[in-house]
């Protein structure tokens, strides 16, 4: 910035120069094509120069300054738009952590999920194994007491077989059909 106000501070000056020098050389000759007086010559001369410079000044000083209000304003607004860049950078940056510090977070809500779920497959799967096995034990319980009950009437069927032969044998001596010796022994 310091290099373009210089070179418009420069550009300026030779303009102002230029301007009062042909403004210097057309009264010079003028003057030089007519009968005046030297004296008369050179202050006219002066005058129309210095008249030349202080408006090319008085034109180059204005349009300065507001050529470097206009370069402060660009560069107050460009500074502006960088804030604003860097702030939206930063709001950008800000939202793209918060979003995947929230996809972090819902990926290890859904791996705590799925292995919650993982446990209670496992769970359902250990009480399931558990009432197979109490089933199976029931089972062989129940086959036990069957092959108990079972040997329990066998041996009731013996008895009352037996009894039933004891009387009859009974009743029969009883009846004295067939009393043998050998049948009191």
């Amino acid at each position: 910035m310091a290099k373009l106000l210089i070179a418009a501070a420069a550009a300026y000056l030779l303009v102002t120069l230029l301007v009062a020098g042909g403004a210097l050389a057309l009264t010079l000759w003028a003057h030089s094509t007519g009968s005046e007086a030297l004296q008369d010559l050179v202050s006219e001369s002066i005058l129309h120069t210095a008249a030349a410079g202080a408006a090319m000044g008085f034109v180059g000083g204005f349009d300065m300054f507001f050529t470097i209000w206009q370069l402060m304003r660009n560069n107050q607004l460009e500074e502006e738009r960088r804030q604003e860049r860097a702030e939206e950078r930063k709001m950008r940056e800000e939202e793209h952590q918060a979003l995947m510090a929230e996809r972090r977070a819902q990926a290890e809500e859904r791996q705590a999920q799925a292995a919650e779920l993982r446990a209670q497959a496992a769970e359902r799967k250990a009480l399931e194994e558990e009432r197979q096995e109490e089933r199976a034990m029931n089972r062989r319980i129940q086959e036990e007491i069957l092959a108990q009950l079972q040997a329990e009437r066998e041996q009731r069927d013996l008895m009352t077989a037996r009894l039933m032969e004891l009387t009859d044998q009974v009743a029969r001596r009883g009846n004295g059909a067939g009393t043998t010796p050998s049948d009191h022994e």
